[in-house]
């Protein structure tokens, strides 16, 4: 099973792969880098002499991985949680941009005062 090593791997080589891609254009922006959802680490094709996906990674849905992240806190919970935050970051990956930052706020109390004034 892959973990934690092997996301920052995976997000790592993609930051470097398409944070300044040779077009011109950039999969990044002023919120972070971006990985499509749907992104998953290819195979080597048969063609290709050099990869830069270690065989390892093959298959690895890092898009996925990084949505479990930001939605679930998936990996960041204990006593790593903020250096693993402080890797993703290093990486120009952002965890919360602004509408994730205003999903996220806890408005629990608010709900229910919102729930007695009804009545």
């Amino acid at each position: 099973m892959l973990g934690w090593l092997d996301v920052v791997h995976a997000l790592a080589i993609y930051s470097k792969l398409y944070n300044n891609d040779n077009s011109g254009s950039s999969r990044s922006s002023s919120k972070g880098l971006c990985v499509p959802q749907n992104f998953i680490v290819p195979k080597q094709p048969a063609y290709a002499c050099e990869w830069p996906w270690p065989e390892q990674l093959w298959g690895l849905p890092l898009g996925q991985r990084l949505r479990d992240i930001k939605s679930k806190g998936r990996y960041l919970k204990g006593q790593s949680a903020t250096s693993r935050k402080a890797q993703l970051y290093a990486l120009g990956y952002n965890l919360f941009d602004d509408n994730d930052f205003n999903n996220n706020i806890d408005n629990s109390s608010d709900d229910k005062d919102d729930k007695k004034k009804r009545k």
